[in-house]
């Protein structure tokens, strides 16, 4: 324990036997008890809290605990934490052989419960009573039960043995039954119209005979249609080739026709152009050609000539231009000079004299050029005449030159001609061949063409037309009775798939009702007698037990202890019963006592599974005892059938009745145990 109320840190080892936790009051015996109870199935609302567990000025603690069932070492640890004024678990984890997992405090509980043999049904539950009742009671709660009200502690025992189940059947049974009436009358509404789905079913079975009988008539006419239509079409498939034959003859007949056509116009145009090849012959076959060198020598000298005389006037040209520039010169120089009274660049007077002096001398100077201007004039319009001359002499060279190069053209196009007037007779020849063969092609072409064109495709055509109606209609009747054949066996499938429900639900109403007879009938009174001779059972056995016990406990003869049917301990002295609040102290402890040992004996006996028959914790059981019935103890202890018996009490006597001993001690508000 860590931090577990007043112990802060501690291990308790507590062995097989009888064992005695002994201490002062308030030393913290029951704290350990405490402790195992809040390891095995954790914190409990209005039972065990946090803040009752855990150490007061501490924020965490835990308990671990080791034990051991069905050969396997089980070890458990829970925590706690302090979280504002409230105290929560933290995840624990358990351990079996070792083999250990973190599991949250539910799941821990789970397991636990499993482990223990518990019902899967207190784990949800605040208060564990098969613990309670068989382990591990605290010091009062015992006394409560004996004394509290009656119809609790009858509700109570009948939980822990198990007995109320019989409750909650009749109870279950009750809605179950509801639930089955409820099934019955859906199943009656649902089956009410049964023989009217089977003789529409029937009706509609006659109907599918009828379009079966129909169907057997038309589907021979159909295939006999189909066959005519399939020899039909095989003729048409003929004829259709014989036409395509006749398409392809015409086609040929016409490629032929436009070829002749074609040939004949290349032949005609061919006659033309050979009487154009041959007038051509005749105008030309007399010309002469004579070499035409002597020509070209002369026309080259002409032109030399023409370039030299054009080269002289060009000169003579510029010098007259010169002379021309000379003069013009020299007469803006007198002007000049003349309107000149102060030189320029000297800024001296300009005489008369000197104004005469150059005015003579630039008057020569015009009178030289043109003189010179004349001359040059001169000989330029003679060497014009003599260039005109040698230029008409050359264009008559020129033309003499072209008359030489057209008959040379002439010559050599009569050589063409001769040679295209052969070919195009040869052409025209093998034009006319052709044009022959095609004529003959062509002849056996309108021929076939005459003999396909009297086939009547027509005819045979309308007849097989008239047999594809034929035919759709027998298929559009027969398509009809097998779409009514189809949406027929539909509703015979859905009749057929209600019908077996509506039967399956009949089967069903059967077992339906002869459930309800036996629930309403048999089973209620079944259950009241099965509770009954239980309960009948559990109070023998309780009572036998609380005899024993409590015949060991107090030994008088004159009182006698037995159990009512609500479980309530009726005490008899001298033949006159007493209320159990008028026993001395010791008595009342005992009679609490032997409560708990039969309660404790029976649920024992009563629930099989619990693995938890060999421990019973005896909290404080001898409080109020005679120093007799604290003997007695000795003898309770050995007639116990348990391989653990752990008592707490601060009564050193008990100390000689038990194999151990562990002692308890607080010092300054720490609890130890020694």
């Amino acid at each position: 324990m860590e931090n577990i109320r007043s112990y802060s840190s501690s291990l308790v080892t507590i062995p097989e036997g009888s064992i005695l936790l002994s201490g002062n009051i308030g030393s913290g015996k029951s704290s350990i008890l405490l402790a195992v109870d809040f390891a095995l199935f954790g914190l409990r609302q209005k039972e065990l809290s946090g803040n009752g567990l855990l150490r007061n000025g501490e924020d965490a603690g835990s308990v671990e605990l080791e034990f051991e069932i069905d050969d396997k070492i089980i070890e458990i640890k829970r925590t706690l934490k302090r979280i504002g004024k409230n105290v929560k678990q933290n995840t624990g984890f358990l351990s079996i052989n070792g083999n250990k997992e973190s599991l949250s405090a539910l799941e821990l509980k789970e397991r636990i419960l499993g482990l223990l043999g518990y019902p899967k049904s207190l784990l949800t539950k605040s208060k564990n009573l098969i613990f309670r009742y068989t382990v591990y009671t605290p010091q009062e709660e015992m006394k409560e039960i004996l004394i509290g009200d009656q119809d609790i502690r009858l509700d109570t025992l009948r939980k822990v043995f198990g007995i109320d189940r019989y409750k909650r059947i009749k109870e279950n049974s009750r809605i179950l039954l509801s639930n089955l009436r409820e099934q019955k009358r859906e199943i009656e509404g649902k089956i009410s119209d049964l023989d009217k789905k089977l003789e529409e079913k029937e009706g509609k079975l006659k109907e599918v005979e009828i379009i079966n009988l129909s169907l057997g008539k038309i589907i021979p006419e159909v295939e006999k249609i189909k066959n005519k239509l399939y020899e039909k079409k095989k003729e048409i498939e003929g004829l259709e080739n014989k036409i395509m034959v006749l398409n392809d003859l015409k086609k040929e007949f016409s490629i032929n026709q436009r070829v002749i056509e074609s040939k004949s116009e290349i032949i005609k145009n061919k006659e033309e152009e050979l009487k154009a090849i041959s007038r051509f012959i005749v105008e030309n076959k007399d010309v002469e050609v004579h070499s035409p060198e002597p020509l070209k020598k002369l026309m080259i000298e002409a032109e030399e000539r023409v370039k030299k005389l054009e080269k002289e006037i060009l000169e003579l040209n510029l010098l007259g231009k010169e002379e021309d520039i000379r003069k013009r010169g020299s007469e803006n120089l007198i002007r000049k000079i003349n309107e000149l009274n102060i030189c320029p660049v000297c800024k001296q007077n300009v005489t008369e004299d000197h104004k005469h002096s150059i005015t003579n001398i630039e008057t020569t100077t015009i009178s030289s050029a043109i003189s010179k201007i004349k001359e040059l004039a001169s000989k330029e319009v003679s060497l014009k005449e003599q260039l005109g001359t040698i230029k008409k002499e050359l264009d008559r060279l020129r033309e003499e030159e072209g008359s030489i190069q057209l008959n040379l053209f002439k010559k050599t196009r009569l050589r063409e001609k001769k040679d295209s007037k052969e070919k195009i007779e040869k052409e025209s020849a093998r034009l006319k061949e052709e044009i022959s063969s095609l004529n003959k092609e062509n002849k056996e072409l309108r021929e076939n063409i005459k003999e396909l064109e009297s086939i009547d495709y027509t005819l045979i055509k309308e007849e097989f037309e008239k047999l594809r109606a034929q035919e759709k209609k027998l298929e559009i009747e027969k398509a009809g009775y097998e779409r009514d054949m189809i949406n027929i066996k539909m509703v015979i499938e859905k009749l057929n798939e209600e019908v077996e429900e509506k039967l399956k639900a009949r089967e069903k109403l059967f077992t339906l009702n002869r459930f309800i007879f036996f629930i309403d009938a048999h089973f209620s009174e079944l259950i009241d007698l099965m509770e009954r001779k239980v309960m009948l059972k559990v109070h023998t056995d309780f009572e036998t037990f609380f005899q024993k016990w409590f015949s060991i406990l107090v030994d008088d003869e004159v009182l006698n202890i037995r159990l009512d049917e609500s479980f309530t301990p009726l005490i008899e002295q001298q033949g006159h019963d007493i209320d159990y609040a008028y026993l001395s102290g010791g008595e009342r402890t005992a009679a609490a006592l032997a409560y708990r040992l039969a309660l404790n004996q029976t649920i024992n006996n009563i629930v099989t599974e619990i693995k938890t028959k060999d421990i019973i914790i005896l909290d404080e059981p001898t409080d109020g005892f005679s120093m007799e019935q604290l003997d007695r103890m000795k003898q309770v202890i050995e007639d116990l059938d348990a391989k653990q018996v752990i008592l707490v009490s601060h009564d050193p006597k008990i100390e000689s009745f038990v194999n151990n001993v562990i002692r308890i001690e607080k010092q300054l508000g720490s609890s130890r145990a020694i």
